[in-house]
């Protein structure tokens, strides 16, 4: 049967009027949960794969990354993240988060008055010890 010959109905997976074939409309309804896609709003939902495996990664790697970077800040100063990564040999989506961390949940940075440039022309925080900030505001 050709496209042109079969039913069409509205593409559930688009905002805008889009056709498709019948057998294409039940074929993407029937893996579709009630909140309208496959995910089920948990991790691993759709049962393993790439995700799940790199955040299992992610776990073992963190904390030696939130190391390196005290480390790091220690030896160079208050850094940017895009700066951080270069100088660690990693990728700034895994170093970014991790000086997130080291802010909010230990305490043991704070993000600097100074923004830096980031690779990609936007403004970026910089990061410095705490103990560094609160040295300063004593004197």
């Amino acid at each position: 049967m050709e496209y042109y010959e079969c039913g069409k109905r509205r593409d559930p997976r688009s905002t805008r009027f889009r056709s498709v074939c019948g057998d294409c409309f039940d074929r993407i309804t029937k893996g579709a949960s009630r909140s309208g896609g496959p995910y089920r709003g948990e991790v691993g939902s759709k049962g393993g794969g790439a995700s799940w495996d790199a955040a299992e990664q992610m776990k073992t790697k963190a904390g030696r990354l939130r190391v390196q970077c005290l480390d790091m800040i220690a030896q160079h100063g208050p850094q940017g993240a895009d700066r951080l990564a270069f100088l660690m040999d990693e990728h700034t989506d895994d170093i970014s988060p991790r000086l997130s961390e080291l802010v909010t949940q230990y305490g043991l940075l704070v993000k600097g008055p100074k923004t830096a440039i980031t690779d990609r022309g936007g403004k970026a925080h910089v990061y410095q010890l705490a103990i560094t900030q609160q040295q300063g505001e004593a004197a």
